[in-house]
């Protein structure tokens, strides 16, 4: 009896020791997003550095107020677009998720 229960105890620790892989499953669904419109472009306004040297010989990168005012609406600009970009890359990833849920709630139904 002790024979029996020690070459059972062995098959069932040999079924546990067995390693389990994650196979991954492809999904071929044909994916339609509507277009979005594109990103408004970016245009830089001039920014002119003036360079100033005093009679100590130091060197000094000054700008005017209307560069100062050019740089603020180039940086503002700048966060215009990627935030376009942003709303653009959601909106995709957004479409591909519903996309692909919908294509497993389709085979989960059949």
């Amino acid at each position: 009896m002790k024979f029996w229960f020690l070459i059972l105890f062995f098959f069932l620790v040999a079924c546990t020791t067995q390693e389990t892989r994650n196979v991954p499953v492809e999904i071929n669904t044909k994916i339609i997003c509507s277009d979005v419109p594109k990103a408004d472009p970016v245009v830089m306004r001039e920014v002119l550095p003036t360079v100033i040297e005093d009679s100590n010989d130091n060197v000094w990168v000054a700008f005017t107020s209307q560069s100062y005012e050019n740089m603020s609406l180039n940086i503002q600009e700048v966060l215009v677009h990627l935030r376009q970009k942003n709303a653009i890359i959601y909106y995709y990833k957004r479409c591909i998720e519903d996309a692909i849920i919908d294509s497993v709630d389709k085979d989960s139904s059949r």
